[in-house]
């Protein structure tokens, strides 16, 4: 529990400094949508996501990927254990990370070809943890 309290405090800290540089104007849409994508997270990705600020999704094609805290090469395509992935990049711009997650988790689940189709792609390294 004290790990999670610890990495709130982190990003809200992060979310002050983004909204004193001027990256997104409102520091209360941070929070909103943080709200929103922990109550569209399962259960376990919920569970996963407060232990290391990220969570697996599972593609129609049954491929797994790890949406990691961030915005930028943030989704790792998972293989067997062991293995490194490529890192993916897709999402909306100009909204806080957490919407961004949450728009990068629908599509993977609905329509994961087409966002395989408009991601960037790049060689990836084998995810060591929370951030």
């Amino acid at each position: 529990m004290l790990r999670y309290v610890r990495r709130s405090v982190g990003r809200a800290l992060a979310v002050r400094r983004r909204v004193e540089t001027g990256l997104f104007e409102d520091p209360r849409a941070h929070e909103r949508s943080l709200r929103l994508l922990v109550q569209c997270l399962t259960p376990g990705q919920r569970a996963e996501f407060e232990r290391l600020d990220a969570f697996t999704v599972r593609g129609r094609s049954g491929r797994r990927y790890r949406i990691t805290y961030g915005s930028i090469a943030n989704i790792e395509v998972l293989g067997p254990p062991g293995t490194g992935g490529r890192r993916l990049c897709a999402g909306p711009t100009g909204v806080p990370v957490p919407a961004v997650m949450l728009a990068q988790k629908l599509m993977l689940e609905t329509q994961e070809s087409e966002f395989l189709r408009i991601a960037a792609q790049g060689s990836g390294t084998t995810w060591t943890g929370a951030r």
